[in-house]
């Protein structure tokens, strides 16, 4: 499984429901989301078997992401 950035636009004040990424039928797992509020911008690391999966994920539940990349971490 790959693991990959989402950056996502969220407006001040608001959240965002990234746990709905997690999809078992799509393989699909969410693991952090990071947001910096003075930005209006957020983070998610996710595993995915591709780019295309999370991408058409994202948009089932209504995200909107600004890109998805993937991620190297340390752990």
């Amino acid at each position: 499984m790959t693991t990959y950035l989402i950056e996502l636009y969220v407006p001040r004040g608001a959240g965002v429901a990234t746990e709905r990424l997690t999809a078992a039928a799509a393989r699909i797992r969410h693991l952090r989301t990071i947001l910096v509020p003075t930005d209006e911008i957020g983070y998610c690391l996710v595993e995915a078997p591709s780019a295309t999966a999370l991408a058409e994920r994202a948009e089932a539940v209504g995200l909107e992401p600004e890109r998805i990349v993937e991620a190297v971490t340390d752990a």
